[in-house]
């Protein structure tokens, strides 16, 4: 965070800008999308209104800017970067576009299936599938490691593996990280004490600042689809939300 530009337009192949490549799964949904093409503008906006906007601040690197603008501000900058920018951030929507993709793929091989008669029991339905899809949230996997890590080897090796090395993964995982919580390892933030640059714990601000931005006109309605979105595709994996 300390070289990247959060609002200067990334490019992929030197052309393709995050727009471009998610606008066409997320802009669409009847007359529910996850967003509409004016939002991306929007957040643009509030990216440049936020960024290198005072003499202070110009020479400010946006590490600097986190650290020093006031919370919900430090907020709002962060938060832009996680949804638009191309390279270096833009997490969310494309997270948001990857669930939305892997649904599509699997509802055209359920239209494959039945075209060709081919369509399962009901309770196999999930085992058969060419395309499995598994969706696990961060909470498990900080939450209960080793149960987290055990059940993704099981998706994702099924047999090939046979159980007992997959506990010894998933228990040399789990050591590993509560080593690293023991340790106070920096990228490991859940439950830390996080000061700015004013040695205000903003971890005590969390609660106000989430009904901040779930009351903002746009990163309210957005982030409330993407995380519906998240929640149904965590339900159908048969995960806790």
């Amino acid at each position: 965070v300390k070289t990247v530009d959060p609002c200067t337009e990334e490019l992929w192949f030197g052309s393709q800008s995050l727009k471009s490549m998610v606008g066409p799964t997320l802009l669409v949904g009847g007359e529910d999308p996850i967003m509409t093409s004016q939002d991306f503008d929007s957040l643009h906006n509030v990216c440049t209104g936020l960024y290198r906007t005072s003499k202070k601040s110009k020479e400010w690197s946006y590490y600097t800017h986190l650290r020093h603008l006031e919370s919900r501000r430090a907020l709002m900058l962060a938060t832009t970067h996680m949804m638009i920018q191309g390279v270096s951030g833009g997490d969310l929507l494309r997270m948001a576009n990857n669930v939305i993709k892997l649904r599509q793929v699997q509802q055209l091989e359920d239209q494959i299936r039945i075209a060709n008669h081919m369509v399962p029991h009901k309770e196999q339905s999930s085992k058969e599938r060419m395309i499995q899809v598994m969706t696990l949230s961060m909470k498990q996997f900080t939450k209960e490691p080793y149960e987290a890590t055990l059940r993704f080897l099981d998706f994702a090796l099924e047999d090939a593996v046979g159980m007992e090395a997959k506990e010894r993964i998933a228990r040399e995982y789990e050591q590993s990280y509560r080593k690293k919580l023991e340790s106070g390892n920096e990228h490991i933030t859940a439950d830390k004490e996080i000061l700015n640059g004013e040695k205000v714990n903003i971890v005590e601000q969390k609660a106000s600042l989430q009904r901040y931005l779930r009351r903002h006109e746009v990163f309210g309605r957005v982030l409330g689809n993407v995380e519906r979105l998240v929640q149904d595709s965590l339900r159908d994996s048969g995960s806790d939300i």
